[in-house]
Formats: C-alpha cells, sequence, structure tokens
C-alpha cells in the first residue's frame, strides 16, 4: 500500500513538472521576436552603361540600359520618357537589363533624347540616385546649344544643386539635368522652339515647392543663340510699379521702378495741355530703371503711361499713371568709356571678335566714332556695328583678323553725347590675335 503511494506521488510530480515545463515554453515563444530579415536596402540604382554609346547613331532600332540593380519595371512608364516621342516601342527587362525595341521609324537627321528621372525605381523602392539623359542621333548629329549662368536672389543658394527642364513648345519634356557649378551648357539638342524651367530643390524631395524654393522660367524661340541668366528668385506676388521719376535734362528720363525688370515696357510721356506726346529717341534698361532720350521738354507737368510692365518673377502690371515736372536743365558731364570687353595688351583667339565698350550715358547711332588698325602693316579695319543707342555698343570687324598680328581699337574724342558733350580723350585700346590651339 505504501509502495502504491510511493509511485503516485512520483507520477504527480512528474505530471507537474511536464506541465510547469509547457507553460513556460509557451510563455517564451509568445514573447520570442520574429526575425528581422536584415539590413534594409536604401541603395539608389545607377545606370551602368547604355548602347549605343552617348551621341552615337541608333542602330537595329534598339536600345540597351544596364541598371546596377533590379528594378521595379512597373516604375518604367513614369520613369523613362524619350524626345522626340517614340509611341510604338516595347520595354523588355532580363534581370537588370532593360532592351527599348523601336517599332516606328525615325526622323532623319534629328537627336534622340532618352532621360531617367526619380520615378524610376529599384525592386525595393529606392530612385535613380540622379536624373541622366542620354543622347543618340538618327543621321547627322544636331549640334544646337543653349548656355548660361545663375544668378541668386540669396547667396546661400550658389552651392546647391540647380536643376534644368527643358520643354518643347507643346510643353512635353525635352530633358532634365542638374549642375553644381553656376554656368551650363547643354548642346546636342535639336532646334525648336523651347522653354527653359529651372528650380533649386532645397528639400531633397524631387519637385518644385512653390514660394519654397528660388524658381526660374524663360522662353526661347528657334535658333536662339545668347547666353542665359538664371536668376534663380522666390515667387512672390507684388506687383512692379514706379518708384521715382527723373528729369535729368531737358532731353533726358529716368524712371526707377521697385523691382528689377524683365524688358522694356511701353511708356509714352504725355502733355495734356496740348495732347501730344514727348518723341522717345532712344531707351536703355538697367536692372531696376529706364533711360529715356526725348525730344525737348516743357517746363510744365507731364503725365507717364506705362503699360506692360513685368518684373523678373513675372508680375504684371497695366495702365500704370504717373506724372513729373519737364525741366529746360541741359547735361553739363561729358561721357566716358567706362569698359570695354578687350582690355589693353591682352591676346584673344578670336578672329572675328565682338568689341563691347560700355559708356557712362546713352549714346545715339551717328554720335559715336571707332577704327581698327592693324599695327604691323597700317592697314584699316572696317567695322560693323551689332549694337548702338544705349550706353553699351558692340563692334565687329566684317574680315577675319590674322593670327599673330597686333590691332589697335580706338573710340574717338570726337564721339559724343546728345548734348554734343564729347570724350576727353581718345579711347584706346591694343591686342594680339592669338591660335586656338596654342
Amino acid at each position: 500500500m505504501a509502495e502504491r503511494k510511493g509511485v503516485l506521488i512520483v507520477k504527480n510530480k512528474l505530471l507537474f513538472c511536464i506541465l510547469l515545463l509547457f507553460i513556460l515554453f509557451a510563455f517564451g515563444c509568445g514573447n520570442r521576436k520574429s526575425p528581422s530579415g536584415g539590413p534594409i536596402d536604401e541603395i539608389n540604382p545607377t545606370i551602368l552603361s547604355v548602347s549605343p554609346a552617348q551621341y552615337q547613331e541608333i542602330e537595329n532600332k534598339e536600345i540597351i540600359v544596364n541598371f546596377s540593380k533590379l528594378m521595379d519595371q512597373k516604375s518604367a512608364n513614369a520613369g523613362i520618357t524619350i524626345y522626340p516621342p517614340i509611341l510604338n516601342k516595347t520595354m523588355s527587362w532580363k534581370r537588370n537589363i532593360l532592351t527599348i525595341k523601336i517599332k516606328d521609324e525615325l526622323k532623319e537627321n534629328t537627336n534622340y533624347l532618352i532621360s531617367f528621372n526619380s520615378n524610376l525605381k529599384c525592386y525595393h523602392g529606392n530612385p535613380l540616385d540622379k536624373p541622366e539623359t542620354y543622347i543618340f542621333s538618327k543621321g547627322k548629329l544636331s549640334n544646337y546649344a543653349i548656355r548660361g549662368s545663375f544668378t541668386f536672389e540669396q547667396d546661400d543658394d550658389k552651392n546647391l544643386s540647380k536643376t534644368i527642364l527643358l520643354l518643347d513648345k507643346d510643353s512635353l519634356l525635352v530633358l532634365e539635368r542638374q549642375f553644381q557649378d553656376n554656368s551650363f551648357v547643354i548642346d546636342y539638342l535639336n532646334s525648336g522652339e523651347m522653354t527653359v524651367r529651372a528650380f533649386i530643390d532645397k528639400n531633397n524631395n524631387k519637385r518644385y515647392d512653390y514660394g519654397q524654393e528660388p524658381y526660374y522660367q524663360q522662353y526661347l524661340p528657334e535658333n536662339y543663340k545668347s547666353a542665359i541668366n538664371i536668376n534663380f528668385a522666390y515667387q512672390d506676388t507684388t506687383k512692379p510699379n514706379i518708384k521715382q521719376v527723373k528729369a535729368l535734362s531737358k532731353n533726358d528720363i529716368t524712371i526707377i521702378f521697385n523691382k528689377e525688370l524683365v524688358r522694356s515696357p511701353y511708356v509714352a510721356f504725355v502733355n495734356e495741355e496740348n495732347s501730344t506726346s514727348l518723341t522717345i529717341k532712344s531707351s536703355y534698361m538697367d536692372n531696376n530703371s529706364m533711360h529715356y532720350i526725348t525730344s525737348d521738354q516743357d517746363t510744365i507737368k507731364y503725365k507717364i503711361v506705362i503699360n506692360n510692365l513685368y518684373d523678373k518673377k513675372n508680375n504684371y502690371n497695366d495702365d500704370i499713371i504717373a506724372y513729373f515736372n519737364g525741366t529746360d536743365k541741359l547735361l553739363t558731364v561729358a561721357p566716358k568709356v567706362v569698359k570695354s570687353s578687350i582690355r589693353n595688351g591682352s591676346a584673344i583667339d578670336d578672329q572675328m571678335p565682338i568689341i563691347s565698350v560700355e559708356f557712362s550715358d546713352v549714346l545715339l547711332k551717328g554720335n559715336v566714332f571707332a577704327s581698327m588698325t592693324e599695327i604691323e602693316t597700317g592697314k584699316e579695319i572696317k567695322l560693323s556695328i551689332k549694337q548702338d543707342n544705349s550706353k553699351l555698343w558692340k563692334f565687329q570687324p566684317t574680315d577675319k583678323l590674322k593670327l599673330f598680328n597686333s590691332y589697335s581699337f580706338t573710340i574717338k574724342k570726337e564721339t559724343k553725347n546728345h548734348h554734343d558733350l564729347t570724350l576727353k580723350e581718345n579711347f584706346n585700346v591694343q591686342f594680339m590675335v592669338k591660335d586656338k590651339k596654342k
């Protein structure tokens, strides 16, 4: 009897131990954390290679792109654009390699730009590390280019990355490109009407945020060749307006505006007594001011009428009315040369240089006398005038200058302003023409 009792005690203790282990195991498993699955992939994909190579002709109507990672194939539609548009095409993937097969007929002597943007993502959702554009051709490669520099409303923006978007006349994206320097060149474009849109993505969200980030936009006509100044400004809604009007002499009127202008507005100076207007012989824009040379004023009150007033942030004002008193004063200070684009004693590598000369006053056509001679022979070089009726005049020789020869360019002291005040002395620069390769 005692033996059976001992066996029962042992069995009960064993059952108790098993039950206790079961409870501990169950609670231990319930509190155990799931496996982490390893580190999160935060590496942005890059483009390793493209075939055909940059600037080469598209052969067999096929473009092959090799990425550094497996890509999200669904993101390709939003992340890849081709300009001019190719509607009939297929995109196929083999691991990290994309093949674009073109089924449309390509246009002869046309550049094709294939752009990859931040909408293109890898398998883990990381966007492309930076926008990329590759240029190919069908036939002869077009070498049209636009170039320019950046200026800034806030100096702190100078060292940030700048994004430029080019859009065609139908607002289709031509390309997107980023720049670190404060000048830029975008070459190998097809010539045509374009809009330049630029911004600085300060918060790195891959888009422009109105009012928080600096912005610029400009329309370019076909075959536009001048350099562009992209002025990054923060958007505002303040309209441009007249700040001050000064009648400097009986023929000179300066209007100072509250903001820098993007182009010359329409202006009329009206004599309300006899319903006539002053004749404007010339005008000159300088940042936030306009200078006008007019016919003789009377010592009366004139009304100013201004239309089409735009500032550099595209704010617009129209039908502005202001008044000023005319004067019979004459100018008493003689004009002078402020600077020229070619320095005295310099060597240039351009055989057809445009020589820019800035004067202290607006000088009218027929009042500026310039000459150029070849120093070695004394031969006179004919000049054409590329810009006049301004503070900034531009001259260019009609024929190529000779390499390794020296030249003397002179603004003669007979040069005068519209009040017949002349330069005090000749302005002269001497320079040599060197070979670009040396």
